[in-house]
């Protein structure tokens, strides 16, 4: 019987020496795949990370290459500096088109985001402590999804979205690229939130245009997003969670 669920803890030494090149592309039968490295503490003398181990990192994260019916995909204390090709790669949606649960929890020294508004499934998404996100936008929408006769619509099944800790995120946008996507100015994007958590973004200075106009928004919390002093004209919402926001001047 073949497993459906795999855990890789510790990924500097989950593969024996010499042998490091995992093989999951053929598990047809694996659905839920986390990986985490062991966190580490540090200090000014002794840093986090060598660069050798987060080349260690990312080389093995590298060769996962998980198998196309993976359906939840977790990520956690990943020291690299960039994440696999697979989960970067502009056909996500088609390589791993029945995720429905991703998370994403401690990329310290990731600047890019995968492209995964064009997952066609995507249910639930989670970011926490990217401490080198500055800005969140076209790259993580990609150019959505598109059954050919319809207008395209990054994340058309999201319904939870929660963003936590991100001490410096400072832009947030929901409009598409305008360069290199002749579907970007016709993008829908997120038509189906439920759910929306901004907690710990302290330099996050405005929520994106348009989400105000989402229909199936009910629940919005923004903690400790100091830098927000604007949150008004949601008529859909049903629950509003406003705490230790110091400069919210209009709700």
């Amino acid at each position: 019987m073949q497993p459906t669920d795999d855990t890789i803890d510790q990924v500097r030494t989950a593969a024996p020496p010499g042998n490091r090149a995992f093989v999951l592309a053929n598990k047809a039968f694996l659905k839920k795949l986390a990986v985490s490295c062991t966190p580490q503490t540090g200090s000014a003398e002794a840093p986090l990370y060598t660069e050798e181990e987060i080349s260690k990192v990312e080389d093995t994260l590298e060769k996962l290459h998980p198998p196309r019916c993976l359906e939840a995909l977790s990520i956690g204390n990943f020291c690299g500096q960039q994440l696999p090709s697979w989960i970067l790669s502009s056909s996500l949606g088609t390589y791993l088109p029945y995720l429905t649960y991703v998370s994403f929890i401690g990329l310290p020294l990731c600047s890019q985001l995968p492209p995964v508004g064009q997952l066609p499934h995507l249910r639930y998404l989670e970011f926490k402590n990217a401490f080198a996100i500055v800005t969140i936008g076209p790259e993580l929408l990609s150019n959505g999804v598109c059954d050919g006769v319809h207008t395209a619509t990054a994340f058309p099944k999201l319904e939870f979205l929660f963003i936590t800790d991100m001490p410096n995120w400072e832009e947030w946008s929901l409009v598409g690229s305008e360069t290199g996507n002749s579907l970007s100015c016709s993008l829908q994007v997120m038509p189906r939130p439920e759910v929306l958590h901004v907690i710990g973004c302290p330099k996050l200075r405005a929520l994106p245009k348009g989400l105000q106009h989402l229909r199936a928004l009910r629940i919005l919390r923004a903690t400790m997003a100091h830098s927000l002093s604007v949150i008004e004209d949601f008529p859909f919402i049903t629950e509003l969670q406003i705490n230790g926001n110091y400069n919210m001047e209009t709700v």
